[in-house]
């Protein structure tokens, strides 16, 4: 061992209180500074003062932003009514729609009346003629030339030499005595049935494919049902009285 560190070993078992550290005196002086800054009136004064501006600017975004969320949710809550006040218009166009539609296919069916559409018949030049010849010979009914307003085919003549005919006789009450009788041409090919509207022929084949449907059929262009299970019979205006009919 050297001389200089005997020396500083007998220095240090002879010192029972031994110097501090340079490092440690640095520190300890350090956090002596720090400890009075903080507890500074000066200092705690500054901190206070820029923490309470800094809440100032922030409670004044908030009062600002809250009055953008207010004034948003006002023009909100009206857009909301004016939605409503719409969809009640358009739901009243709606309805409204739907009676004129109603009336105008119920003014269209009035005009045909007295009309009847025949199928299955020999084709012929003459449909006046074969119209009262099927009348005579299947339905057992005398009609005369002034009985009948007029006639024509309709659609193409099947593979077999059959076609359509539509009729419009010049009184009602020979136009029912017909359809009365349709009955008795059962089981041939010919087929006898009022001249709809297209829109009471889509409603009477709705009516017809219903679920609950046992028998359906038009008369005087309106379209009648009745159900699986009951003997009551359903007038049948349009497709909501079927979905009522459940």
């Amino acid at each position: 061992m050297s001389a200089r560190d005997k020396s500083k070993l007998s220095l240090t078992k002879g010192n029972k209180n031994p110097l501090p550290e340079p490092t440690t005196m640095a520190e300890d002086l350090i956090k002596k500074v720090i400890n009075n800054l903080l507890t500074s009136p000066e200092f705690v004064e500054l901190v206070s003062k820029h923490i309470n501006s800094s809440l100032e600017k922030l409670n004044k975004a908030i009062d600002i932003n809250s009055g953008d969320i207010l004034e948003l949710n006002t023009k909100l809550d009206q857009h909301a009514k004016d939605l409503a006040s719409h969809s009640k218009e358009i739901d009243e166009l709606v309805d409204y729609k739907r009676r004129i539609s109603r009336e105008i296919n119920n003014l269209e069916q009035y005009t045909r009346r007295n009309s009847i559409r025949v199928f299955g018949l020999p084709e012929a030049k003459d449909t006046n003629i074969t119209i009262k010849q099927m009348a005579s010979d299947q339905l057992g009914i005398k009609l005369n030339d002034e009985d009948i307003d007029r006639s024509h085919p309709v659609g193409p003549t099947t593979e077999d030499g059959r076609q359509s005919i539509i009729c419009k006789f010049t009184r009602h009450d020979i136009k029912t005595q017909v359809v009365k009788a349709r009955r008795k041409l059962k089981g041939t090919k010919v087929v006898i049935k009022e001249d709809l509207t297209k829109d009471n022929l889509m409603l009477l084949k709705a009516a017809t494919d219903f679920k609950g449907t046992n028998k359906a059929w038009s008369w005087d262009g309106r379209i009648y049902v009745i159900k699986h299970g009951s003997a009551h019979i359903h007038l049948i205006r349009d497709h909501s009285d079927l979905l009522k009919l459940g």
